[in-house]
């Protein structure tokens, strides 16, 4: 190589290496660079077979740059752990706990729903996503699950007030009755827990049709009460 070739540091060689003199890259062709290695390896310095020693520079680069590839394979190492620990927890969870999503109750409630109203009849109930009106029986209610409306994007704050008011029996209760068209009304232990006692005032404005351990139905439009006293005309007699 010519004088001062690596004064901008350690390169490595290239084909056309500008670096090497005319001489140079004749011994390089046909490997002459080569042959005082070979008189090493007659004193024992070296061995035929064996890596070449590799330069300073080039093992200090290797070295920064496998740490900086530990380090990110420590990282990922740690997320794909935390997401099978997770994962395992959960199988755990789901193995040993008991998880209902419907009750004996509810089931009896959704039964009568479907024996005994009318497919199109609107249900106001409490926003639960275990609702036995709209996910066992499959009848419409005014407002489905918070949760499950938020999610996709659809804006529930004004009905969710609406139903408020209703259950309050506020003064606009006449009129939200005839805006949604409510047939019937569920009062259950959801709807106590969110509204509070009051809700069982509506008992003394509409008449029972259905009356379980926790849970009462009341027959609202007038559309739906002929029904409910043949029902109870048969069962009388």
């Amino acid at each position: 190589m010519y004088q001062d070739a690596e004064s901008n540091g350690p390169q490595l060689s290239s084909k056309n290496d500008p670096r090497v003199t005319p001489f140079g890259r004749i011994m390089r062709q046909y490997r002459l660079d080569e042959i005082p290695q070979f008189f090493t390896v007659l004193k024992g310095d070296m061995s035929i077979v064996g890596p070449r020693p590799e330069r300073s520079y080039y093992i200090e680069q290797i070295i920064q740059k496998r740490s900086k590839k530990s380090w990110r394979a420590l990282f990922v190492g740690i997320v794909v752990g935390i997401c099978i620990l997770s994962g395992t927890f959960s199988l755990i969870r789901e193995a040993v706990s008991s998880i209902r999503l419907f009750s004996i109750d509810d089931l009896k409630v959704a039964e009568f729903v479907q024996q005994h109203t009318p497919a199109d009849a609107i249900f106001l109930t409490s926003d639960f996503h275990n609702n036995p009106i709209s996910v066992l029986a499959g009848r419409n209610i005014v407002m489905g699950y918070e949760g499950w409306l938020w999610s996709h994007g659809i804006d529930y704050q004004k009905r969710a007030a609406d139903i408020r008011e209703l259950f309050l029996i506020s003064e606009n209760f006449d009129h939200l009755v005839k805006k949604y068209q409510i047939d019937y009304i569920l009062l259950s232990s959801q709807e106590r827990s969110k509204y509070g006692k009051k809700i069982f005032q509506l008992i003394q404005k509409f008449p029972l049709v259905y009356q379980s351990q926790n849970s009462m139905i009341l027959g609202v439009s007038e559309r739906v009460r002929p029904l409910h006293d043949s029902i109870l005309n048969q069962d009388s007699n």
